[in-house]
């Protein structure tokens, strides 16, 4: 169950300030522990999101003056009064490990709790103001770059873990994704003109069969090298419009990330924005169930892999690559060798 309480302004009386101060989250907790122990569930996912301001001080000396403290205060506490094993985790911002010294006290938290959920997206707002994009308003990037944005998963995920143990660490990715209208069909990274909203991975992965659409067409980003980005004419908007989202070329370069750190994994905003795309599903069964582990070919698959066999020392693979093209590799193995295993 996921306790939430947002507040990003630097008042010294805002939400997140006053719902710190110990009297209110000693409630929070007992009030949270003993709901979750009368419903069963597992544990509890701390949501807190704020700017590190000075808050109000108090008559209770135990309350500290900055914001950050008084969460760190509150996690320490939780995990006191939650009953073992139950779990417990906390989300926090992908630049949060850069300096660590922002809201969330990434290694004051870390020893507290089982889990740190990195939200790593909404990264394009972040970044659109900065190399390599340097826009002077908002245009078009990865909501979750892999890489070459100033703030990007490989980078976050290097923080991280150079503050923590990867096994605290879950990468937080996006299903959803970024459109609006711009002025034309290209390139990449235009600014947005108007009607910026944000869409879920089902409307945006169905992009080519819905209503109004003509001229769709679909391209990697020429920084991160995996992330989706499309244009269209839209007849409903009448205009050009272009949207950035993750597709499983691009989850699936993050989560081989995820696993060549040996991250404790990753985990979603928000499930029912995929609902039950099937190949999403996939992905994550051929990423993490599979029994055996995968090598990098280099390149990158569009659809899960498909198999057949022409005989019985004969194995043939293939994929969908990112230029829609079928590819193809195979494998004869000999009767001695299938015996010997």
């Amino acid at each position: 169950v996921s306790i939430n309480l947002h507040d990003m302004s630097t008042s010294p009386s805002n939400q997140v300030c006053t719902g710190l101060i110990k009297a209110n989250y000693t409630n929070t907790i007992s009030e949270s522990v003993q709901l979750v122990q009368q419903a069963g569930i597992d544990g509890v996912n701390l949501n807190y999101e704020a700017t590190n301001t000075n808050c109000s001080p108090t008559s209770d000396p135990t309350d500290p003056v900055a914001s950050r403290d008084r969460f760190t205060n509150f996690v320490v506490a939780f995990r006191l009064a939650m009953p073992s094993p139950a779990y417990l985790a906390v989300d926090t911002f992908s630049g949060a490990a850069e300096d660590n010294l922002e809201f969330f006290n990434v290694t004051g938290i870390a020893p507290n709790v089982d889990s740190m959920f990195v939200m790593a997206y909404d990264q394009d707002w972040a970044n659109f103001s900065s190399p390599p994009l340097n826009c002077g308003s908002y245009c078009f990037s990865p909501v979750s770059p892999l890489n070459t944005y100033q703030f990007n998963v490989t980078k976050s995920m290097q923080q991280y873990t150079a503050l923590v143990p990867a096994s605290k660490v879950i990468l937080g990715q996006p299903l959803y994704g970024s459109r609006g209208c711009v002025g034309g069909a290209s390139p990449a990274h235009q600014g947005l003109i108007s009607n910026y909203v944000n869409t879920t991975y089902l409307f945006a992965s169905t992009i080519a069969s819905q209503t109004g659409v003509s001229s769709l067409t679909k391209h990697r980003d020429p920084s991160d090298r995996v992330s989706e980005w499309d244009t269209w004419w839209d007849t409903d908007w009448n205009c050009w419009r272009e949207q950035y989202f993750d597709d499983v070329v691009s989850l699936g370069a993050k989560y081989d990330l995820v696993n060549q750190m040996n991250l404790r994994g990753v985990g979603f905003f928000t499930l029912d924005y995929g609902g039950g795309a099937s190949e999403l599903w996939n992905l994550l069964d051929v990423k993490f169930a599979t029994p055996t582990p995968w090598y990098s070919l280099t390149g990158y698959a569009t659809s899960v892999p498909a198999t057949s066999s022409w005989g019985a020392t004969r194995t043939d693979i293939f994929v969908r690559g990112t230029d829609y093209a079928i590819w193809h590799r195979s494998w004869a193995v000999s009767y001695t060798h299938l015996r010997a295993h």
